[in-house]
């Protein structure tokens, strides 16, 4: 909440946009201001800076209260009506502005969040010489000069006057504190190596609004002299192409950039100083099936397979006797080979489940 004392009465601005106007003898309201154009705008409606223009405090149909907010709104208020006077944009697509004016009410000065600054001249704005306007008229004072002061925040601003010389005092978020001129000069920021003095420096004093309209006129009319001579230079220009004999198109031309540039010329001679690369081989077209299974352009069916060499097996002859049969002593016991020798043979296998009539019986000792 911001508070602010003038002839007698207390003024408080609220988050919401409020302001009302007190009395302190009595603590009664005497008026409320509501600063939303809106309800429903609720964020372009913050009260952060209250200023009081003490000149215009005996004239009522002045609007002698300025407050600014949230997304760069300004407004000026008739405190004796309790209405907005005018209101407008000084900053656009920036969070929240701060401002200050100078002792005698005639330049009002601006700075947002990104380190912008400007200077209004609003002498004779909103002084009750014309016909109130309503609220959503945005009709803006005269802008004097308009420069980026910081890299970052600007988080506070004053208007100072020594002697007859009106200056700019600025403090940002990036540590520093410059000192300004109305036009925009920078005098100096403070602690720095070299010292200044206002005495010695020239600074050009707050122009009256004429003068500024004068100037920005000219400005228009030159930039507009400038763009249209442009304009007749760009036409004669087409005409005289026009005119001309038209060039005959060659469809099958091509600007061969590689022989044609330097880069390309440089490219070429690097290229060819390489030692060539061996290529990889290629194999044979293998023969292609479509898509229902039939051979393309007359080649057989089968596929990738069909390029593979098949020949017949190789002939093997009769096949040899291993060695372990035709020599068993070497790989069977004793026992094994006095069977042999002795021409024991085996009992033959019956289907009966009765004993052999040979009393000779086998089992693993006299066998191995």
């Amino acid at each position: 909440m911001l508070t602010k004392v003038f002839l007698g009465y207390l003024a408080t601005a609220s988050a919401d946009g409020e302001i009302v106007l007190w009395n302190p003898n009595s603590e009664n309201k005497i008026m409320k201001l509501e600063s939303r154009s809106n309800k429903t705008q609720k964020t372009q409606c913050t009260v952060e800076i209250m200023l009081l223009l003490e000149t215009r405090l005996e004239n009522p149909k002045s609007a002698a209260l300025v407050t600014c907010g949230q997304n760069g709104w300004v407004r000026f208020w008739n405190i004796t009506t309790g209405k907005c006077e005018k209101e407008f944009v000084a900053h656009v697509n920036v969070d929240s502005i701060t401002m200050a004016v100078d002792p005698d009410n005639q330049l009002l000065v601006t700075a947002d969040t990104l380190g912008e600054m400007k200077t209004w001249l609003i002498n004779g704005y909103c002084e009750g010489d014309s016909e109130c306007t309503t609220p959503q008229q945005t009709d803006k004072p005269v802008l004097y000069r308009t420069w980026s002061g910081h890299a970052e925040c600007i988080t506070d601003v004053e208007v100072c006057v020594r002697g007859e010389r009106v200056v700019i005092v600025t403090a940002s978020s990036d540590c520093a504190l410059k000192l300004w001129a109305p036009d925009g000069m920078c005098i100096g920021t403070f602690a720095q190596e070299e010292h200044w003095k206002l005495d010695s420096i020239e600074i050009a004093p707050i122009p009256s609004v004429e003068s500024v309209l004068s100037e920005q006129t000219k400005e228009e009319s030159m930039l507009t002299e400038e763009i249209d001579d442009e304009i007749e230079e760009e036409v004669v220009h087409i005409e005289e192409f026009t005119e001309g004999t038209v060039a005959e198109f060659d469809p099958s031309y091509s600007y061969e950039t590689w022989n044609s540039t330097i880069l390309g010329k440089s490219y070429a001679d690097q290229r060819s100083k390489k030692r060539p690369r061996k290529q990889p081989h290629h194999y044979p077209r293998l023969p292609q099936v479509g898509a229902d299974q039939r051979p393309i352009s007359g080649t057989q069916m089968g596929g990738p397979s069909q390029v593979l060499k098949v020949s017949d097996l190789d002939s093997i002859g009769v096949p040899t006797r291993p060695d372990f049969m035709t020599n068993p002593h070497k790989y069977f016991s004793d026992g094994f080979t006095e069977i042999q020798n002795k021409g024991i043979k085996l009992p033959a296998l019956t289907s009966s489940s009765t004993e052999p009539k040979s009393s000779l019986k086998f089992d693993e000792k006299n066998l191995f």
